[in-house]
């Protein structure tokens, strides 16, 4: 995994790279590298994660297997190293939708050793996704900022999930995200402060023990200002939180890309070029992750195609607060239809 899971990209300096079980020279996307890559390898059946921007949405996505960030307070976080704990989710990687149903239901509940866990009834989430009625049911698709910047081949298979989910019964309508830019930037404030405070001591007295892209990221959130933290946290509270409920009003579920791009070369590791845009990679693989991981909404990914170099490409299911059977339902319904749970198995011997 990627140190203290402060990483999108599953490179380790002290314990080496996560590598891409469909091509190993690609990247498996992290933080949690290691539970996405033993499930789509086949040495683990279901493994544990945790998400603070994308952490197990986007090496799901990119190892072609399911990945689920619950709900905020849906799972104790009790004995986990926190990165930013407002931000941080305990969540799980499986080969299916009705994988992560099942293992929903054993881990959800309240803990009195975590108080941010709530008092909440854990669904029957298995019953639910099987007997889920999908006809007439809404799904919206914002249309500006998670397209604006997208790989051909993504945008290919999106559009054909689409299709897919149409062919169910499911009805689509676009949407329109209000300051989605602004929004990244806000996101990013908080997870770098929130990281400072729980690093504060060690970042003091063994500052040297840190690689330098992780030493460097701790060091700009002690630069963050108490009256910029502030806002950010009313700006996601007040603002993005707000626009979200609106649109879960006029839809059931919200669809994207999970990440605007297939796995990155090693050698794509700083910078990526996409449609003539040169983007950080770190910031197009978190790009479509992050907003919904602000708000605490639950969110799972599942592969979708594969691109003509047979890399993984997944979409992101969004649902409103403490429904994941809704966004669980969908990715059921889609598996059914095409059977991608025994599509999404990388050739073996892996690919070097």
């Amino acid at each position: 995994m990627n140190e203290f899971e402060s990483g999108i990209t599953g490179v380790n300096p002290f314990y080496g790279n996560t590598k891409n079980p469909w091509n190993k020279s690609r990247i498996s996307g992290g933080s949690s590298s290691g539970s996405a890559v033993a499930v789509s390898a086949g040495m683990a059946w279901i493994s544990l994660g945790t998400d603070t921007g994308g952490s197990i949405r986007v090496p799901s996505s990119l190892c072609g297997v399911v990945g689920l960030k619950r709900m905020d307070g849906r799972v104790s976080k009790y004995g986990v190293m926190p990165l930013a704990p407002s931000l941080d989710h305990v969540g799980c990687v499986t080969r299916s939708a009705w994988d992560l149903a099942a293992v929903l239901e054993c881990t959800s509940g309240w803990d009195p050793s975590d108080q941010s866990s709530k008092h909440k009834k854990v669904p029957p989430y298995t019953n639910i996704i099987e007997k889920s009625n999908v006809e007439g049911i809404a799904i919206g698709v914002p249309k500006n900022y998670f397209f604006d910047y997208v790989h051909s081949e993504v945008e290919r298979l999106f559009y054909q999930f689409l299709e897919s989910i149409k062919s169910l019964g499911y009805k689509v309508f676009d949407l329109v995200l209000q300051n989605p830019e602004r929004y990244f930037n806000t996101w990013k404030g908080i997870r770098y402060a929130k990281a400072s405070e729980v690093h504060a001591q060690w970042l003091k007295s063994r500052k040297e023990d840190y690689s330098r892209e992780v030493r460097e990221m701790l060091i700009q959130g002690t630069k963050i200002s108490a009256v910029d933290y502030i806002h950010a946290m009313r700006i996601i509270n007040d603002e993005l939180k707000k626009e979200l409920l609106m649109m879960f009003k006029k839809v059931e579920v919200i669809v994207v890309p999970t990440t605007i791009i297939p796995a990155p070369r090693f050698d794509e590791l700083m910078d990526i070029d996409i449609c003539s845009t040169v983007l950080q990679t770190r910031e197009a693989l978190l790009r479509n992750t992050m907003l919904f991981k602000s708000t605490g909404f639950p969110a799972v990914s599942t592969p979708i195609g594969l691109t003509k170099d047979n890399m993984p490409v997944s979409v992101q299911i969004i649902g409103p607060p403490f429904r994941e059977e809704k966004i669980l339902s969908v990715a059921y319904n889609y598996e059914c239809l095409n059977r991608t749970r025994t599509i999404f198995t990388p050739p073996f011997p892996f690919n070097s």
